[in-house]
């Protein structure tokens, strides 16, 4: 994964602070993989 050079790094090259844009990447990652998870437990559910 390459650095954004809007985002802050540290001396070591860890990212410390994310951009706007990339924060709204992050974001929908995160919901994606909620609803994927929600998704999955209700085919469990529904299946056993």
């Amino acid at each position: 994964m390459s650095k954004c050079e809007d985002c802050t790094y540290d001396e070591r090259g860890i990212l410390t602070h994310t951009c706007g844009p990339c924060e709204e990447e992050a974001i929908k990652a995160r919901i994606k993989w909620w609803q994927d998870g929600k998704r999955k437990l209700r085919e469990k559910d529904h299946d056993g």
